[in-house]
């Protein structure tokens, strides 16, 4: 690879934009990540859908145990929400063939999410500013 060259730059270094590197990558195309990231700041409460599983596995993930301590996040069976509308929202693990999600600390998971795509992937992070 040409240094300064990618085929993908990706501005965003979210989960969405290191899952579509990480992606990439296993595809083969070169890729890095533009952004100017704080794994300090602190985020608002977070859960991932049991369905979220799926797409760490096709990330290389055989769990979030990969990513994070145990203290970095905890099963939860089930969200009630009431996103833009007065009408509560019930999703639970019960019924959902891919069970219940997680709480996790959405700071280290975007962290370790983004460690493992420069480490084993060696996908750059450039910085933004």
């Amino acid at each position: 690879m040409t240094e300064g060259f990618f085929d993908v730059i990706i501005s965003g270094a979210g989960p969405a934009g290191v899952a579509a590197a990480i992606r990439l990558r296993q595809l083969h195309f070169s890729v890095c990540l533009i952004d100017d990231v704080n794994d300090e700041a602190l985020k608002a409460g977070e859960s991932l859908p049991g369905a979220a599983q799926r797409m760490l596995c096709q990330l290389g993930f055989t769990d979030l145990k990969d990513l994070l301590s145990e203290q970095d996040f905890s099963p939860c069976p089930a969200n009630v929400s009431a996103w833009g509308s007065n009408q509560w929202e019930h999703n639970d693990g019960i019924r959902n063939p891919e069970g219940g999600g997680w709480h996790l600390l959405r700071h280290r998971f975007d962290a370790a999410l983004r460690k493992a795509a420069m480490e084993k992937h060696n996908i750059p992070l450039i910085p933004s500013g």
